[in-house]
């Protein structure tokens, strides 16, 4: 009789298990098509925006090497690919910093040290004049092996430029100077492509050193008609706004691929354990994983799509940072927690960036208008539109003021404090274009 119970009793515990089992299945299975589906009419919707949503989406179309900037940078790479321009190029970027290092380098060692690299000069030169430009981004590997190797290059090379500009304003070489300048900015276009938000970084650097050599060469003297008219072709090209959006995308790509290697691995890693066996849990535990998986997508893509939203509401009308909002540090936001960048500091860029070129395009309007008036306006309302362009670091307008034969202009900079028109130091003070003539 007790045997009887006993076998009853294993009876009803085989059909609860059978039927939770079943259940658990049912809903795991209807949880991971609910959350997949909703990561399926998100990136339907991506797609549709023209956005990239693949690793190859990235690569673009073939571009002809006749036609592609990339090749002839090449030919420039190979020449600064060494531990000894590396080194060079770190002692350029103390020679111009807005910082004074005469001390460590001396005009003297600067001029030393480019007269090492001459011959790059020629071939930047002939890649800015492309417009097409695809470096050999690696993007048919994993996501977690690519490289993009060219940005430190493309940095170098700017840092070249920019102490290249530096010796030729000194001397007094004004219209090369300007040439120098002008592949600065030039290269910015050919840095966004197919970067992610490192080469946003790198596009922001050289607009700032592009920006700094400007200032530099208007204070030593007016610039003519012509370089006038190079300069603002140039600066006309540069949108960082579109940069930090294209950035953005590229790094939604890659970091939204990391969602399948992951589960990748974790699937290879629980057949490796279970060898050798069958374990029923294992088809279970895989579908709620999934499911899982999904709604992390889910978190990341709303999260990415938030950041590129916010950059082009910025690019019509000018509005505050949003303050970074933390990833919520739960198990199913695992991929999210890792890979979504905390972007303001990004966007903060983006816009001393922004500041910079329409102060700098500010600046050539004040001397075009001296050229045609014989002096500078009393404001900047005489240049029309570009008068009431405002500062990107503030959404407030650019201060601006006569000085003698000459005039001052600056942006408050990202701190917020009008200093005055005093020039940034350690850090602190104002974007300032000024000259005296």
């Amino acid at each position: 009789m007790n045997m009887g119970r006993n076998i009853w009793k294993l009876v009803v515990v085989f059909i609860v298990a059978s039927v939770g089992g079943t259940a658990m299945w049912g809903l795991s299975k209807l949880y991971d098509n609910v959350s997949g589906n909703r990561v399926n009419r998100e990136i339907a919707r991506i797609k549709a925006s023209g956005a990239p949503t693949t690793l190859a989406d990235l690569k673009g179309a073939p571009i002809p090497p006749e036609e592609n900037a990339a090749v002839v940078y090449e030919k420039a790479f190979k020449l600064i690919r060494n531990p000894q321009a590396k080194k060079a190029a770190d002692s350029l970027s103390l020679f111009v910093s807005p910082r004074v290092h005469y001390d460590t380098v001396t005009v003297v060692q600067a001029r030393a040290l480019l007269k090492k690299y001459q011959a790059v000069f020629p071939i930047v030169q002939m890649a800015v004049a492309l417009d097409k430009c695809q470096f050999p981004i690696s993007y048919d590997q994993r996501a977690d092996n690519i490289e993009f190797r060219h940005l430190a290059l493309m940095r170098r090379l700017a840092t070249l430029y920019t102490a290249k500009a530096k010796i030729e304003s000194l001397d007094g070489q004004q219209a090369e100077a300007v040439k120098s300048i002008a592949v600065i900015f030039g290269m910015i276009p050919h840095v966004k492509i197919g970067a992610n938000l490192i080469g946003h970084l790198i596009s922001y650097s050289d607009v700032s050193m592009g920006t700094r050599s400007l200032q530099n060469l208007i204070a030593e003297k007016p610039l003519s008609p012509g370089s006038i008219l190079v300069l603002q072709k140039r600066l006309a090209a540069v949108d960082l706004y579109a940069c930090e959006v294209s950035a953005l995308e590229v790094e939604r790509v890659t970091g939204f691929s990391y969602y399948d290697l992951l589960m990748q691995d974790f699937r290879a890693e629980l057949v490796k354990e279970k060898e050798g066996g069958y374990d029923p849990f294992l088809p279970l535990g895989l579908r709620a994983l999934s499911g899982l998986h999904s709604f992390d997508k889910i978190y990341y893509l709303e999260w990415m799509q938030r950041e590129i939203d916010t950059v082009k509401r910025r690019t019509v009308k000018w509005e505050p940072v949003p303050e970074d909002r933390e990833p919520p540090r739960l198990p199913i936001y695992i991929v999210s927690s890792i890979c979504l960048p905390l972007a303001s500091g990004f966007h903060k860029s983006t816009d001393k960036g922004v500041s910079e070129i329409r102060g700098s395009q500010i600046a050539l309007e004040l001397m075009q208008y001296k050229h045609q008036h014989g002096e500078y306006p009393p404001s900047l309302s005489a240049l029309g539109n570009s008068g009431e362009v405002v500062d990107a670091c503030n959404g407030q307008a650019y201060h601006y003021k006569r000085v003698g034969n000459g005039y001052t202009l600056y942006s408050i900079g990202l701190d917020g404090k009008d200093d005055g028109g005093r020039k940034i130091v350690n850090g602190m003070g104002d974007i300032v274009w000024e000259t005296p003539w």
